[in-house]
């Protein structure tokens, strides 16, 4: 069981249960803590008469604290803080990779803590923690006239649920993130398993040109695309010339339902920390968007056991390699 420190409203009512009660094992049952952690905290805290006082414990664990902050966080850790973070990623994502890369152990909820030590001496590495971003709102779909020409949209029901265990690779959510006045924008499109993000700008919304984006962005991995979930946006209606092209079977998600593609949605969020709503995305070259989207396949996921996206989608294609070669040597 992992240990937690106890708080301060916990060390203010230890002292005054400590004084009423003789026993540890009585003070941790009223607490709802272990024997152990009651006993750690005396052993810790007491001052040299062998008293124990809530001010002084809250005040001895801080500097603990700092003690561990001093050491722990080299040059070679803060150089690398600094330029994880000015790559987007969160305090979870470094310490989970710090970890692999450099068998380095540092919680995140110390990163959070060095930061804010940071902060307060004048530093600015707090601007670089993602912000969470304002409330998903529902959009105004309209049916419009391009459905009424299109072929019959396959709904999510029928979708297969053993995609939702992520066994393969290969199931894909789709979405679009608009430009400025609705300009165009981008096509977003996200691997369930492994969280590999492919994205690809668009002139304007229309059913022929994300037909085009989707079809030209697996042109070169053929087979790679199973099954794409998508919203019911307009540029969407050609949905059955990207299946036949890709041969993947499309699927749409529910009107106003955007939990059925949360992780497409997710990833939204985070191509919208580098382009925030209100971009005019006609400004932004096709370089800049493969470098975004090359930053957010190389970021450590802690779903992932902190590998990245990258890594995850490239080992399950080389997987799929081996076993069609063994299938043609049998």
């Amino acid at each position: 069981m992992k240990y937690i420190q106890l708080t301060e409203k916990e060390r203010y009512q230890l002292e005054l249960l400590i004084q009423e009660y003789s026993t540890q094992k009585n003070v941790a049952e009223m607490l709802g803590r272990s024997r152990s952690t009651i006993s750690r905290e005396l052993k810790r805290n007491k001052d040299a008469d062998g008293r124990y006082c809530s001010e002084a414990a809250i005040s001895k664990t801080a500097e603990r604290r700092k003690r561990i902050i001093s050491t722990k966080f080299t040059e070679l850790v803060r150089g690398l803080l600094k330029e994880k973070l000015k790559l987007g990623w969160s305090p979870e994502q470094i310490s989970g990779r710090l970890e692999i890369d450099y068998n380095i152990k540092i919680s995140y909820e110390l990163i959070y803590q060095y930061i804010d030590g940071d902060r307060k001496a004048g530093g600015t590495l707090f601007n670089y923690l993602p912000h969470r971003g304002k409330k998903y709102k529902k959009r105004n779909v309209k049916t419009r006239r391009v459905w009424k020409t299109a072929v019959k949209r396959r709904p999510i029901s029928e979708r297969p649920p053993k995609l939702l265990l992520k066994k393969e690779i290969g199931h894909w959510e789709g979405d679009t993130v608009e430009s400025k006045g609705h300009r165009g924008g981008i096509g977003s499109f996200v691997e369930m398993k492994s969280k590999y993000t492919i994205i690809r700008k668009v002139r304007d919304k229309s059913a022929e040109e994300m037909k085009d984006a989707v079809i030209n962005s697996f042109a070169s991995c053929p087979g790679v695309m199973k099954t794409l979930t998508l919203d019911n946006g307009n540029e969407f209606a050609l949905h059955d010339k990207i299946s036949k092209a890709t041969g993947a079977t499309v699927y749409f998600a529910e009107p106003y339902s955007p939990w059925e593609r949360g992780l497409n949605e997710n990833t939204n969020g985070l191509i919208r920390r580098f382009y925030p709503k209100g971009t005019d995305f006609n400004r932004i070259s096709d370089f800049e968007i493969a470098n975004v989207q090359n930053l957010l396949n190389e970021r450590p996921r802690k779903i992932l056991g902190f590998r990245t996206p990258k890594e995850v989608f490239i080992e399950e294609i080389l997987k799929q390699e081996r076993f069609r070669l063994i299938l043609n040597v049998c």
